[in-house]
């Protein structure tokens, strides 16, 4: 008996014996078996309490340093955060810079979709501004026409040409290449642009007033991205693409891009 209680006590005592000498003291006066008795009660509360406090103290140390990564984290964020802003900053200065000025949306440096200038080699127009869309497949897209509010399909061609105004804006259009919206723009192809107030298409009547919009119209369309923006009306005037669900339902969003082909 009296031996286990002394190697209780004595692995108790190593455990806090550096910030506790009143334990140390007090196992040192245990002698006998009587004595011991009375103060094993006492000794062992002691010890529990110190386990406690200990116990306490390391969950205080936990919570700071959490709390300190917390703070260094969000320091560090923060200051990321205003890095990034001063460089865009930057970036954006130097691109509106008189004579800055790419040749494509290919040859913008900052691989961001944003606003930039551009003049298209062998021009002779004056440079222009222009929406580059930057991140669907590698980059260097011309928006011609973003319009937003869903499901994302795509229809890729490998050409796509607008006649100038002598032309009429006719449209001329290269092999569909891949797309899970199928290809709803052939019947367009060789068209001219028709507007409500210029009738350019193959119908007794004028799509473009019919619809209210501006498209390359034949008789009348199996698309039409320049269509009302709404979900669906009676005379199916909304920006639509048949091959989208085989419908002329409403799009929330549509794209048109373009870019050159690379050499």
């Amino acid at each position: 008996m009296m031996k286990n209680a002394v190697v209780f006590a004595l692995i108790c005592c190593h455990l806090v014996m550096g910030s506790q000498p009143v334990l140390r003291n007090e196992s040192e006066t245990i002698t006998d078996t009587e004595p011991f008795q009375g103060l094993k009660p006492n000794l062992m509360f002691q010890v529990l309490k110190r386990l406690d406090e200990i116990d306490q103290r390391i969950s205080h140390l936990e919570r700071r340093i959490q709390n300190n990564h917390h703070l260094a984290t969000g320091v560090i964020t923060e200051k990321l955060e205003g890095i990034s802003d001063k460089l865009e900053s930057i970036n954006k200065t130097l691109r509106q810079n008189v004579g800055t000025y790419y040749g494509s949306c290919l040859e913008a440096p900052a691989r961001l979709s944003d606003v930039y200038t551009i003049k298209p080699p062998a021009s002779s127009i004056a440079p222009f501004q222009v929406y580059c869309e930057q991140s669907y497949r590698k980059g260097g897209w011309i928006v011609l026409s973003r319009r937003f509010d869903g499901t994302v399909k795509t229809a890729l061609y490998d050409e796509f040409e607008v006649g100038n105004e002598a032309t009429g804006y006719r449209l001329h259009l290269g092999e569909f290449v891949e797309g899970n919206a199928k290809d709803s723009l052939r019947i367009s192809v060789g068209m001219k642009f028709s507007t409500p107030d210029r009738d350019n298409d193959e119908h007794t009547g004028s799509c473009a007033e019919f619809y209210a919009s501006g498209w390359w119209f034949r008789n009348c369309m199996n698309a039409n991205l320049n269509g009302v923006h709404r979900k669906f009306d009676a005379q199916n005037s909304t920006m639509n693409w048949f091959g989208f669900r085989d419908d002329l339902q409403g799009l929330k969003e549509s794209s048109m891009m373009i870019r050159e082909v690379p050499a």
